[in-house]
C-alpha cells in the first residue's frame, strides 16, 4: 500500500569520458555552476532541482564521470541527463 502511494521515479544513467587531468576542472565547474542551489558534496555532486536530481560522480579508476538523473517522468529525466552531459562536455574542454 505504501509503495503505491509513492510518486513514480524515472532514472537515467550514462558515463562521460573525461581525461584524468580535466577531472578537477570539471568538478570546480560543477560546483561553480550550482552555487546557491541545493546540493550535496559527498563522493561527487548531487543536485536537488525542482525538476528532479542530478548526480555527478568521478570514476576512481577510469577516465570517466558517471551522471545519473531522476525525475517524475522519463522525458524530464532524459532532458536533465542531456542538458548536464552537454554542460560537462563544455567544462572539460
Amino acid at each position: 500500500e505504501i509503495l503505491a502511494q509513492l510518486p513514480p521515479i524515472h532514472i537515467r544513467k550514462t558515463t562521460v569520458p573525461c581525461p584524468w587531468d580535466k577531472k578537477g576542472q570539471v568538478m570546480r565547474n560543477i560546483i561553480k555552476k550550482t552555487e546557491g542551489q541545493k546540493r550535496l558534496l559527498i563522493d561527487g555532486v548531487r543536485l536537488s532541482l525542482e525538476q528532479g536530481t542530478v548526480l555527478f560522480v568521478p570514476d576512481k579508476e577510469k577516465a570517466y564521470f558517471h551522471i545519473q538523473t531522476d525525475a517524475s517522468t522519463a522525458e524530464l529525466s532524459e532532458k536533465l541527463l542531456k542538458d548536464y552531459v552537454e554542460y560537462m562536455n563544455t567544462w572539460k574542454s
